[in-house]
């Protein structure tokens, strides 16, 4: 079995299913060999055999934490996320503080579009992830706060309309600084923070700060992606520029 286990970690999939099957038949009672195979057959791309596997494996073992969070995790790779946050509350209905549980419905409740009340789940349970990974929902949020404060940018009155810019404006303030400084690395948090940033002060009619991160950006080995490019155009023509927008 710790064989099995060395060859899934080393992606040598076929390997893997004929040590964990072997092991299945020479210790048909135990468990774990089950679960390394059906999490081996998702690995392979074979994620229908492995979900046939644990329903069988849950039907005899309901309140097992190792066949559920092996369900959870298959359900993810199928793209289930409904399936794998329900298996998650499962789980921690029987074990409130089943650390692993608590990190997959987080990361899950981030996929699926709640990246807030992901992240508040997350600061309830400290250490659950770590900085970057904290970091990376953060800026989830951030980047709905944008989205969102377009539509309140353009339908509301007042300047209660920019609330939400705002705040996603004070949240990446610190990685816009650095990517000013042409000598600090972004890492991919940051870079995300800074492109959607972009777009935000385009929103608030900030176009010279638009055109100044744009450049600091497009000056980085990454190709910028459309709608920075459609930011910084419209800020070129807003500040009457249109030859420079249209090379864009």
């Amino acid at each position: 079995e710790s064989l099995a286990n060395s060859a899934r970690r080393l992606q040598r999939y076929e390997l893997a299913e004929s040590l964990y099957q072997k092991a299945q038949q020479r210790f048909p009672e135990r468990i774990e060999p089950q679960i390394g195979l059906a999490l081996t057959l998702a690995d392979a791309g074979k994620p229908d055999a492995a979900t046939s596997m644990l329903e069988v494996l849950r039907t005899r073992h309901p309140n097992r934490s190792d066949v559920l969070l092996a369900t959870a995790e298959v359900a993810t790779a199928r793209h289930d996320d409904f399936g794998a946050l329900a298996t998650y509350q499962t789980l921690l209905a029987l074990e409130p503080t089943q650390r692993a549980a608590l990190r997959g419905k987080i990361q899950t409740m981030a996929r699926l579009g709640t990246p807030q009340l992901a992240l508040d789940l997350a600061d309830r349970n400290p250490g659950v992830l770590d900085a970057s990974e904290r970091e990376a929902i953060a800026a989830d949020i951030t980047a709905h706060r944008i989205r969102w404060g377009a539509i309140a940018a353009d339908s509301g009155r007042g300047s209660a309309r920019f609330a939400e810019l705002d705040l996603a404006l004070a949240d990446s303030e610190a990685a816009a600084a650095r990517a000013l400084d042409p000598n600090a690395a972004l890492s991919a948090v940051e870079r995300q923070l800074v492109l959607d940033r972009i777009s935000a002060l385009r929103e608030r009619y900030r176009m010279h700060d638009v055109i100044a991160l744009h450049q600091a950006m497009a000056a980085r080995p990454a190709a910028l992606p459309a709608y920075v490019k459609s930011a910084a155009a419209s800020a070129y023509l807003y500040l009457e520029q249109p030859e420079t927008a249209r090379d864009l």
